[in-house]
This record gives C-alpha cells, sequence and structure tokens, in this order.
C-alpha cells in the first residue's frame, strides 16, 4: 500500500497485526504483564511494605520505630537516628553537620550541606537541592542532641592528646573525633535491628533501611494534615508522590 493511503472499507491494513498472524505482539500488553512490570524485581519498596506505614497498620510504624530508637540508645551514635527520624534529613546532610548550625536555643538546625565519598575520597558540597535549609525539632529532640554533646565531650576528654576532631567540629564523630563515614551508620542499623530481634520478649522488627526513617518522617507529616509543600520544603525541596495507602515517596 502506498505510503499516506488508507485502506478502503474491508480492505487489511498490513501495517497493523491481524488474526493469523503469529509472532506479532499485541498493541497494549496484557494486564497481567502490566501488574509484573510494577513489581519487577530490584524496584524500591515504599515503607508500608516494611510494615512502617501508619495508615495501613494503625500505631504499628510509629511503635516499631520507638522500638528501633529504645534499643539504639545503648549506642553512642542514638543521637543520629534520633534526628534523622524527626527531621528526615539525609544521611550525608546529617554527618555533614557542625555544632554551630545547631541551635539548641532556638530548637533547630540548619542543613547548609552535605558529604559523600567518592573514590575513597570524603567530598563536602551542597545538598541534593543545592539549597540550605533551617529544620525545626521538638523539645525531646533537643534533650537527645544536648545528651549527645555532653556523650562527645566525655569522648573527647577520654581520648585527651589523642582527639582528631576540631573545636565546634562535627556532629556526629567516631570515639577519636574523626568524621564518620556514611556507610558506618547504615550498616549500624541492621546490626541494630538484628540485635533487637536477637533479645528474647521483644516485637521483632522488620528489615528498613537508614533511607527509610526519612519516607516515615514524611508520611507522619502529612498523616498529621501538615500541607504537601510544607514537608517538601522541610525534606529539601524534593518532590513528594503518595502511594495509593497514603504513604510518601522522596527523592
Amino acid at each position: 500500500m502506498p505510503p499516506g493511503q488508507r485502506p478502503r472499507d474491508g480492505e487489511h491494513d498490513p501495517r497493523r497485526p491481524g488474526p493469523g498472524r503469529p509472532g506479532r505482539r499485541p498493541c497494549h500488553p496484557r494486564p497481567d504483564a502490566r501488574r509484573v512490570h510494577r513489581r519487577r524485581p530490584g524496584r524500591r519498596l515504599a515503607p508500608c511494605s516494611l510494615g512502617l506505614c501508619p495508615r495501613t497498620r494503625g500505631r504499628t510504624g510509629s511503635l516499631q520505630l520507638r522500638a528501633f530508637l529504645v534499643t539504639a540508645e545503648a549506642h553512642r551514635l542514638s543521637a543520629f537516628f534520633h534526628l534523622a527520624a524527626y527531621t528526615g534529613a539525609r544521611r550525608g546532610e546529617l554527618l555533614n553537620l557542625r555544632w554551630p548550625d545547631v541551635d539548641l536555643d532556638g530548637a533547630s538546625v540548619h542543613i547548609r550541606g552535605s558529604v559523600g565519598f567518592v573514590a575513597g575520597e570524603r567530598i563536602e558540597g551542597t545538598t541534593k537541592s543545592g539549597r540550605s535549609r533551617v529544620v525545626s525539632i521538638d523539645p525531646g529532640t533537643v534533650d537527645v542532641l544536648k545528651a549527645h554533646r555532653k556523650r562527645q565531650f566525655a569522648d573527647k576528654l577520654k581520648a585527651g592528646e589523642f582527639w582528631k576532631g576540631k573545636e565546634d567540629g562535627h556532629v556526629f564523630t567516631t570515639g577519636w573525633g574523626e568524621p564518620i563515614h556514611p556507610d558506618t551508620v547504615s550498616s549500624l542499623m541492621a546490626t541494630l535491628i538484628k540485635e533487637h530481634n536477637a533479645a528474647g520478649g521483644v516485637v521483632p522488627l522488620p528489615h528498613a533501611r537508614l533511607h527509610d526513617l526519612r519516607h516515615v518522617h514524611a508520611t507522619t507529616l502529612l498523616l498529621a494534615g501538615v500541607a504537601v509543600h510544607v514537608v517538601a520544603a522541610r525534606l529539601g525541596g524534593m518532590p513528594i508522590r503518595r502511594s495509593r495507602c497514603g504513604s510518601t515517596r522522596t527523592w
């Protein structure tokens, strides 16, 4: 058929698949194929699939978070996980925090940048959105940060001349005052969950990533009625997508 010419009534168009022509794929995938595509392996899971969705499981998400934070209290970096859960900040943003960025009297944290590792080298730069932001914190988080600062000061006295931190340096450091590698806190969260589940007489916690604390924070605020644009600004100005169950995805 010449290009641009339409078939007449009753005439088959060879450009379209017709009956009896094996090997041709249908114009639209089957419904089951679409479902398989949505659940393709390797796709990131929403917080609800990790047992952390407040809407579908009532108070389960907050209770699991509280249980995890109680387990983490014995570790010297427990304040890191508390701040991650109550601010929604990214891992690199929290590890880049200095004490001058923390206003305990004004109950706020100024997130100015982020940190990461490239080819084994520590790189400090701007946040993912390229803008700094001030995040308010609750009185409980203020108390946690005050206790963390006292613990860090005790580590400094214990290390003595071997302390490698600077005056008004990083909020979260090693026992010697050095900045923490991002992978350390990620693997530590998995370790703390295993320790919690290994203890007797407790409700086991599901597997979760450090980044899931950011998702849970956003979901909790949205379900509390906080406007989407306010939550997005608090999390760094990134777009927020709602799933059908009400949980969020932030990127």
